[in-house]
């Protein structure tokens, strides 16, 4: 059942895609953390009449919310742009986003952390019960585990996604050239560079956002 249902997912964020609504992933996740908000509002609420949480509490915790949502939204949509000229047609850029990865890789470094632990869990249970105290959400080796997975992941992803190699021979075949750049491999070496500059940063700001996943999908 559980994979049957991941294939629905699968095929219906394709669907998504086809059509032109968006990026189907995404959607979908970002219909999922909509759907635990009111919730999640309602159960701030509760803790204030409780008097767990005060009411300048609950105010920060919506600026809070509605900066980082501000924030994520803006490094999505910055874009690196890079001249390309056409001969007697008119120059264009190229434009790389600072986060090329999207929020692929917070799930892929769940996953690995999770998929390991689960394994060790199965075949020594007990001697792998310490190990999942220190692993639990929250604890500190959680959360360093987790950034250094992000971390790699968005570099992986990123040079799944975007060839530079290919890159430079799609614009050498279209008759488009770097100014002061050689067609071929010094604009592969190029494009390498501006991509390993821009994924540096961006899986810096990822780290930094990662412990806030309903920014980042609210952003997109």
């Amino acid at each position: 059942m559980l994979a049957g249902g991941a294939l629905f997912l699968t095929w219906l964020a394709g669907q998504i895609t086809l059509r032109g609504f968006g990026n189907g992933v995404a959607l979908l996740l970002c219909a999922g953390i909509v759907m635990e908000l009111p919730p999640a509002i309602f159960g701030a609420f509760e803790f204030h009449r409780r008097g767990v949480l005060s009411a300048n509490q609950i105010l920060g915790m919506a600026i809070l919310a509605v900066v980082l949502v501000a924030f994520a939204a803006w490094v999505e949509g910055a874009r690196r742009k890079v001249p390309v000229a056409f001969g007697d047609r008119a120059d264009a850029n190229l434009a790389f986003k600072l986060n090329s990865a999207g929020i692929i890789p917070a799930l892929l470094a769940s996953w690995l952390l999770t998929i390991p632990l689960v394994l060790w869990t199965y075949f020594d249970p007990d001697g792998s019960e310490p190990v999942r105290r220190l692993l639990q959400q929250g604890q500190t080796l959680h959360m360093i585990c987790t950034a250094v997975l992000i971390f790699f992941c968005v570099y992986i992803y990123t040079a799944l996604v975007l060839d530079p190699t290919q890159a430079a021979e799609k614009l050498k075949r279209y008759g488009g050239a770097i100014p002061q750049i050689e067609p071929g491999e010094p604009t592969a070496a190029h494009l390498d560079s501006v991509l390993s500059s821009l994924t540096l940063v961006g899986a810096a700001y990822f780290v930094v956002i990662w412990p806030h996943p309903r920014a980042l999908a609210l952003s997109g």
